[in-house]
C-alpha cells in the first residue's frame, strides 16, 4: 500500500491511496480522500462544484469517459487483429 499527496491548497488536502491485493492474480485498486484541513471532515464533489455548473460538469466527464472507453475499444480491437492478444 502507498499514498501520493494529489493536492495541498487552499484548505484542501486530497490523497491518493494505492493497495494491491495479491491473490491467484494481483489485484490493483486506487481510492481517493479529500479534507477541508481546517475542520477535518471530507469533502464530495459537490463541495467544490458550483451547484449550477455540477449537469456541465458530469456530462462533461461522463463524455470523457465514453471518449476513453471508446480508445480502449479500438486499441483492443487493433490489438486483437495482429494477434498481440487473443481471447
Amino acid at each position: 500500500m502507498s499514498y501520493e499527496v494529489m493536492y495541498n491548497k487552499n484548505g484542501i488536502l486530497s490523497l491518493e491511496i494505492d493497495r494491491v491485493v495479491e491473490a491467484a492474480y494481483p489485484n490493483p485498486s486506487q481510492v481517493y480522500f479529500n479534507f477541508d484541513v481546517r475542520t477535518g471532515e471530507t469533502i464530495g464533489i459537490r463541495d467544490v462544484i458550483n451547484d449550477s455548473l455540477f449537469e456541465k460538469f458530469q456530462a462533461k466527464v461522463f463524455s470523457d469517459k465514453i471518449d476513453s472507453l471508446k480508445e480502449y475499444t479500438s486499441l483492443l480491437k487493433n490489438q486483437l487483429a495482429q494477434k498481440e492478444i487473443a481471447i
